[in-house]
């Protein structure tokens, strides 16, 4: 063996002992790293326990077992009742298959790569065999970097069976990912779902028509699932970024009664940080809603909370996290709860907040609803709620402005011919001969106001929160 040769097998023998040492040096890195960052999220959703864990560390690759199960004072709480305690049987769990770095699995280039599976029970895992081909039903692939930053995918094959009952599953598949940064600073979200459709063996009715006879089964439908989620991490507590979720079709069309139906559904969610101030926006909206008796269109929900105390949102939220998770239930527990929601409630409010709603109504074939306000508590300090009646002085800084339009024909329609209805359509006109309520052509107006302690409808003085007259 010429000289050559053997320096360059020296050097690959050395190159693979490296190799191997540093392999098993971050295996070691990795399990910590992985346990880290679960007791991280534990941390945030204490109702979630470790029910047992097994980790075998190899030199190259290691394998993990870990059952989830439900924990502190909701375990608790579930207990008491026996629908419940079946409940507390419940348990999830997953296997991780982890090469570690600086190669895993020759496929990247980081600390380790995981791919982790759901661990189904045997006869739903044999009734999914043949469908799903021998894949997983659910693939989750994530790669870890050396700073603390990785991406994570999730992907499930599509898959058509008939259950067990004899009806029918029909699964569109699953994709998503996940980018994060070094301790979850920051990370960008994504998620897609284009289809599930589920029958009873009495399914096969087509849409839009009556259910069925008694017998017949739930059909349930949904269609194009979109959700992304952007965010930063606050106070090292709070996540604020931006969300949106939209969904183009879901029906549900139970074995008996009036179907519920919804189309083009968006979501949008958006929160931000200025100084010590949160700021956030949310809309919800629907092209149509159909439910029962209830049949809308250009259903909206806009608003905008703005100008909320930061560290007392955040302080609140490590409050009840360690509530959740050392706390027993109980009365002591409760009081404890009410305690932090009253110190957050004062907190936000001496801080002047203001929520406004600009729009929120919907539109049906017998007219329309629309509804806007805006709600502040300008120059509120702690001790005016310190007094004897907190509440009192809540009000002498509270300022309301709403508007309310609604067509009167809408107004009957939701009404209804039943005594109550008829009771409650009475009690307008009484309060449309008081002022309280003001036509517009045929739609009914009100304009709310609270300012200084006094409430008004149309300009109106309304007596309940107007001070008692001095004698």
């Amino acid at each position: 063996m010429g000289a050559k040769v053997r320096n360059v097998l020296i050097a690959v023998i050395a190159l693979a002992v490296l190799y191997t040492a540093a392999s098993w040096a971050i295996g070691a890195r990795v399990q910590s790293e992985l346990q880290q960052r679960e007791q991280q999220l534990l941390a945030s959703v204490p109702y979630v326990r470790i029910v047992s864990r097994d980790y075998q560390r190899g030199i190259y690759e290691s394998s993990e077992r870990v059952t989830y199960g439900i924990g502190g004072p909701m375990a608790q709480s579930l207990q008491l009742t026996r629908g419940g305690q079946r409940l507390l049987a419940l348990q999830l769990t997953v296997r991780n298959r982890i090469r570690h770095g600086p190669l895993p699995g020759l496929r990247a280039f980081g600390l380790a790569s995981v791919d982790t599976q759901l661990q189904l029970p045997p006869a739903l895992e044999r009734q999914l065999q043949a469908p799903l081909g021998g894949r997983a039903p659910l693939q989750v692939h994530s790669v870890l970097g050396w700073r603390g930053n990785g991406h994570v995918e999730v992907t499930s094959p599509a898959l058509q069976m008939r259950a067990a009952n004899g009806g029918t599953i029909h699964w569109q598949g699953l994709s998503g990912g996940l980018t994060f940064t070094p301790g979850m600073r920051s990370w960008s979200m994504s998620l897609s779902v284009p289809g599930l459709s589920v029958g009873g063996p009495a399914a096969g009715q087509a849409a839009g028509q009556a259910a069925g006879p008694a017998g017949a089964a739930t059909h349930v439908e949904l269609t194009g699932l979109q959700f992304s989620s952007q965010g930063r991490l606050a106070y090292d507590t709070l996540h604020l970024g931006h969300t949106t979720l939209t969904l183009q079709q879901l029906e549900i069309q139970p074995a008996s009664g009036a179907a519920l139906r919804l189309k083009d559904v968006a979501y949008d969610t958006t929160a931000t940080l200025d100084g010590d101030y949160i700021n956030g926006a949310a809309q919800l909206r629907a092209a149509s809603v159909q439910a029962a008796q209830f049949s809308a269109t250009r259903v909206a929900y806009v608003q905008q909370l703005t100008h909320v105390h930061g560290p007392a949102v955040a302080a609140f939220t490590r409050a009840m996290r360690s509530l959740q998770a050392n706390a027993g239930a109980g009365a002591a527990n409760r009081n404890a709860i009410t305690q932090a929601f009253m110190q957050l409630a004062t907190q936000v409010a001496v801080h002047a907040p203001v929520l406004e709603i600009s729009q929120a109504g919907f539109v049906m074939p017998e007219g329309q609803l629309q509804f806007s306000g805006r709600l502040t508590v300008p120059g509120l300090q702690a001790q005016d709620l310190q007094g004897p009646v907190p509440l009192l002085a809540l009000l002498q800084h509270l300022q309301l402005s709403a508007d309310l339009r609604a067509d009167t024909a809408l107004v009957d329609k939701l009404l209804g011919g039943s005594q109550r209805g008829a009771a409650l359509a009475t009690q307008l006109s009484v309060l449309e001969g008081q002022g309280y309520l003001k036509r517009d052509g045929t739609a009914y107006v009100c304009h709310i106001a609270v300012q200084g302690g006094h409430l008004s409808f149309n300009g109106q003085p309304y007596p309940s929160l107007s001070p008692a007259p001095k004698p």
